[in-house]
């Protein structure tokens, strides 16, 4: 009895994780759906954006810094002094304003040159065409009033379609990869269940007598024992939730009538303990570290040996 001692989970081995994979592998698929259809529903729900682009080139009276030039124009062209024209020619053709239609709009110096490009975005293409437009006519009248500045002369203009949603989808499922990955090492960490003999041969030492995946097998060595030992009665625990060890049991049960088939862990006086010995059969991903340990202090308070212990 003084080898009796409680079980241990010990760190993650490959039959943890290889049980834990086969019986919860739904928990990551579930958390990949979960959040590829919370990503789709999102981008289900996000319009399309276009983005108009227009190159502009600098013509200048004096030989000034073209980075200095370059930043002012384009610092022009974002002032409050074009945006509000624009606004009020918006509102005077009943449009929404830059504000109500959430447009984005920047403009930036391309490399220290007399180049500056002016970008629009938005969700009507035929809008941001008529921004880019009403800017550019504005632009051209109060450049004028610049002594440095010559002219402003647009070099190109480009359209561009930006499907809603494609890079946030892949991240999304990228992420929920990931969170799958965790929800399972979680698992696999705090679930009480018992996947690995290495814990229960650590726990029961010489009691250990292996692990079976045919009752035949361990009924033979069970009754061997009993024989060799002279073994008059003989408890057979088994998980409470254990479909497959417990039907085991009631088979013996019917066979033998000198073995009793209990859970260990209701075990009392009732049952007369003494003189008795126990078989402990721990089933894989159904018994319990929990389980088990409460069954070993009951067997020590009856003071019932362990007459062997095995996996199925």
């Amino acid at each position: 009895m003084d080898k009796m001692k409680d079980m241990e989970k010990s760190v993650l081995d490959w039959q943890t994780i290889c049980g834990c994979l086969m019986k919860y592998w739904w928990s990551a698929v579930l958390v990949v759906a979960l959040t590829a259809g919370i990503a789709l529903v999102c981008v289900l729900g996000t319009p399309d954006k276009y983005q108009v682009s227009v190159v502009y080139y600098l013509d200048q009276t004096e030989q000034i810094v073209q980075t200095k030039k370059a930043e002012s124009a384009a610092m022009l062209m974002k002032s409050s002094l074009i945006l509000d024209s624009v606004n009020a020619e918006l509102k005077e053709n009943q449009m929404l304003t830059l504000g109500q239609g959430e447009e984005k709009i920047d403009c930036e110096v391309m490399n220290e040159t007399d180049f500056f490009v002016l970008e629009v975005q938005g969700t009507d293409l035929k809008r941001e065409n008529y921004i880019v437009d009403l800017m550019t006519n504005l632009y051209e009248e109060e450049i004028t009033q610049i002594e440095t500045l010559k002219t402003c002369k647009m070099v190109s203009r480009k359209e561009e379609l930006q499907r809603a949603g494609q890079k946030e989808i892949i991240l999304f499922i990228g992420f929920g990869v990931l969170l799958g990955c965790a929800v399972l090492l979680m698992i696999m960490l705090f679930n009480d269940k018992i996947w690995s003999t290495y814990d229960v041969q650590k726990c029961f030492a010489e009691s250990y007598l292996g692990c079976y995946s045919s009752k035949d097998d361990w009924i033979h060595l069970m009754k061997y024992r009993c024989e060799r030992d002279k073994i008059n009665k003989l408890y057979i625990g088994y998980p409470d939730k254990g479909r497959k060890s417990k039907d085991y049991f009631e088979q013996i049960s019917q066979m033998d009538k000198d073995i009793q088939v209990e859970k260990l862990i209701e075990i009392s006086n009732e049952f007369g303990t003494k003189d008795a010995k126990a078989f402990l059969v721990i089933e894989r991903g159904v018994s319990t570290y929990k389980n088990v340990n409460q069954t070993l202090r009951r067997l020590r308070g009856f003071d019932i040996e362990i007459a062997g212990c095995i996996c199925i």
